[in-house]
């Protein structure tokens, strides 16, 4: 899936309009949500909630939910957003945060079942004939990655296992731990990519579809699976794809078919559910892996695995991910990525008017093909003159993160993706060069416009040469 809406510049106009959209949209997504979670309460109140203590916090829930709806869809009309788009906004952080509450009370009372979850993230994943498609849930994403590598070292006594350059921070850090036994590769590479498929014996690749960091990418998908046609191998291949950035958008049946998906081929796809997936709000630690290949009983053992190395997810948790399923969070990674192209093409602008600033601004897979994903935007900054590059970007990290809590705005230190509020870190150790990682949160256009400018003034101010306008 592809998003080529805000490629270009915009103007005031253009923020204005932008903005009441995206109000509109919020407020029809919010109220649609509520409905749908009294709905899902209110149906299993009469039969499943057995309990008194669970029947009598459903009644609570029920009445909060209630009033909250009536309440925002008496408030929240068109004429009321046209009107004052800016306090329409306020009330929906307002109910976001109670919203968020009661989420954690229906996930107590009232939570889908396994498999009813499995459909949902599979909705989205077109089937391929004849080739068998399972999901299942880990109680965090480091922990599914631990049980994947474990699962290998059980299945194998010898297994070779290559890991991309550019994976996300928290599977890097975990396979730097374990560095004796694995193999490092660039993925952009298509000389390692052939040499990864002419090696012996049982393989894992670990790749991102959208790589993390100042180098990376889009993985060449068309590259490794025209190079898949020509192999000839009967060891186990295990492709370990994280969709964390692109979502329920990963579809294998773009590049495999019944008769091209081989025997000894297995396809995993992983996915950290802490950001879209639970509407931006981090309630709790979930991930799922979806695995495809032709045989159901030469899968790994994730499940075994996991309940040994205490990954399981508790079924209450289950609750927490998005109520209305995965067309809401193609919805929202729409909006995520809508925010990160309007950054970058700022960053742009700004970088060829000041070349004193930035050596490099990346938005990872977006120069390849503009693929839909969270946004995240990667910017390498120069030192000013005064302080190290380190300590410029610290520089530039802390005032920016101060003045827009001093202006009533709201950016968080620390990494994720997909969150509700937009996230700022840096990275310099596992990566062998400082950048600032900025993944772009659920706001509308009017704030996430204003923390652009924010982080304008702010590098006016750290570096010397600030006579450029934006």
């Amino acid at each position: 899936m592809f998003y080529r809406k805000y490629d270009s510049m915009y103007t005031k106009m253009d923020v204005s309009k932008m903005q009441h959209n995206d109000v509109k949209l919020d407020s029809y997504q919010f109220l649609s949500t509520l409905y749908q979670l009294y709905t899902r309460v209110r149906l299993k109140y009469p039969s499943e909630l057995t309990t008194l203590e669970s029947r009598l916090m459903a009644k609570v829930v029920l009445k909060r939910l209630r009033c909250l709806y009536i309440r925002l869809k008496s408030t929240l009309t068109v004429e009321n957003i046209n009107k004052n788009p800016i306090r329409a906004c306020r009330i929906l952080v307002r109910a976001h945060d109670r919203f968020r509450d009661l989420q954690h009370h229906v996930s107590l009372i009232s939570s889908p079942t396994v498999g009813e979850m499995s459909r949902s993230l599979n909705a989205y994943v077109r089937p391929i004939s004849g080739v068998y498609q399972d999901t299942c849930f880990a109680a965090s994403f480091t922990g599914l990655v631990q049980s994947i590598y474990v699962a290998l070292s059980q299945r194998h006594s010898a297994v070779t296992i290559y890991v991309s350059k550019h994976v996300s921070e928290p599977t890097k850090q975990f396979y730097l731990s374990v560095a004796h036994d694995i193999r490092w590769f660039n993925d952009k590479d298509t000389r390692h990519l052939k040499r990864i498929w002419k090696t012996s014996g049982p393989v894992a690749v670990v790749v991102d579809s959208i790589g993390e960091g100042i180098h990376a990418g889009s993985f060449p998908m068309t590259s490794f699976f025209s190079i898949y046609r020509r192999c000839r191998r009967t060891a186990p291949f295990y492709f370990i794809l994280d969709t964390t950035t692109v979502g329920p958008t990963a579809q294998p049946s773009h590049y495999l078919s019944r008769r091209k998906f081989h025997p000894w081929f297995h396809w995993l796809m992983i996915r950290d559910l802490n950001g879209v997936d639970q509407s931006g709000m981090n309630l709790a630690p979930m991930a799922s892996s979806t695995y495809l290949g032709k045989h159901k009983r030469q899968f790994l053992p994730l499940l075994d695995t996991m309940k040994v190395v205490g990954q399981l997810l508790p079924e209450n948790q289950l609750g927490l991910i998005s109520v209305v399923g995965q067309k809401n969070v193609v919805q929202r990674l729409s909006r995520h990525h809508r925010n990160g192209v309007v950054l970058y093409n700022r960053l742009q602008k700004f970088m060829n008017r000041c070349l004193t600033v930035f050596d490099t601004v990346v938005m990872g897979g977006y120069s390849e093909g503009r693929q839909l994903s969270t946004g995240d935007v990667y910017i390498q900054l120069r030192s000013n003159g005064k302080m190290s590059r380190d300590e410029t970007i610290d520089q530039v990290m802390t005032r920016w993160c101060h003045q827009m809590g001093r202006d009533g705005g709201h950016i968080e230190c620390g990494s994720g993706r997909g969150l509700y509020v937009t996230r700022v870190c840096c990275h310099s150790v596992s990566r062998g060069v400082s950048y600032i990682h900025i993944s772009p949160g659920y706001e509308n256009i009017s704030i996430f416009d204003g923390y652009i400018n924010g982080l304008f003034s702010i590098l006016k101010l750290v570096y010397t040469n600030s006579d450029v306008t934006t």
